[in-house]
């Protein structure tokens, strides 16, 4: 459920970007910034689990492949 959440701050990332950092490059700034978000979801899951989640790797795989 996270996942499908960072998929919709998506577009409101991009009007940020437009504000605030207009000299960064949109999609760059989509890359880094889904990085990090799925980044933090997978830090998450070792410090709860010691492990990542199995739906951590698929669905942020799915977003950094795709």
């Amino acid at each position: 459920m996270l996942l499908a959440a960072i998929a919709l701050v998506q577009p409101a990332m991009a009007r940020v970007r437009q504000q605030w950092f207009p000299e960064i490059d949109g999609p760059l700034f989509a890359m880094v910034w889904l990085s990090l978000l799925v980044a933090a979801i997978a830090a998450h899951d070792v410090y709860e689990r010691s492990r990542i989640h199995a739906a951590t790797l698929i669905g942020g795989g799915f977003f950094l492949g795709c």
